[in-house]
């Protein structure tokens, strides 16, 4: 994110820090001084664009707060969401180990599923997540394959199906997920809406996973 200001230092804050009064009852200080993952800032110039990474930002609602050489606080009061990354690999059988892997009503999620060439599902115990009534239009699931996806479609509530030459890829709202007679199950719970819906193929497909 660019942005043109005048000032010394501009930071992206978690959203219960948006409020200036809080800034001056020291929780502003108590981040900087905690975990780096729920904050990050910028050394700014006069009259310079400046960029404020969101590298390494858990998942949630962030705030510009920007400060001057007079100590005088300004609050930018559009929020910069910022999604949280989770990966099903079903090559490994492993899922992301975060917030003890359930969904939360407040983040946004990029969920994604890795199934190699999609000859071999596995999901291990105790790598299902839970609380999917909280995956709703503002989250996002992309397939992660080594064969060419060649169609794709996403029901308002129910399927999301990612076609290729041979097979079709589904998964329901339930966390169902299947190639051909391979079947696993992701979560627990069913999502509010479809995540997918009203999306196109190249926004739902992806040839590798990102880090986490």
């Amino acid at each position: 994110m660019a942005l043109r200001i005048w000032s010394t230092a501009v930071y992206l804050l978690p959203d219960f820090l948006s409020d200036e009064d809080q800034w001056y009852d020291g929780l502003f200080d108590t981040i900087l001084n905690a975990d780096e993952s729920y904050w990050n800032s910028a050394e700014v110039t006069a009259g310079v664009e400046t960029s404020v990474s969101t590298d390494g930002l858990e998942g949630g609602t962030y705030y510009m707060i920007v400060t001057d050489l007079a100590g005088n606080v300004s609050v930018n009061d559009v929020g910069i969401v910022v999604a949280e990354t989770v990966v099903f690999d079903l090559t490994t059988g492993d899922s992301t180990d975060v917030d003890d892997q359930s969904f939360s009503a407040n983040i946004t999620y990029d969920i994604y599923i890795n199934v190699g060439d999609g000859s071999s599902l596995t999901l291990n115990n105790g790598e299902q997540w839970t609380f999917a009534n909280n995956l709703g239009d503002d989250d996002r699931i992309t397939l992660v394959s080594d064969t060419t996806i060649t169609s794709f479609s996403a029901d308002t509530f129910d399927n999301i199906t990612w076609s290729t030459d041979s097979d079709d890829v589904v998964l329901n709202s339930e966390g169902e997920f299947s190639i051909a007679a391979e079947s696993v199950d992701l979560w627990e719970n069913t999502w509010a809406s479809n995540p997918d819906a009203g999306l196109i193929l190249s926004q739902v497909i992806a040839t590798e996973t990102p880090d986490v």
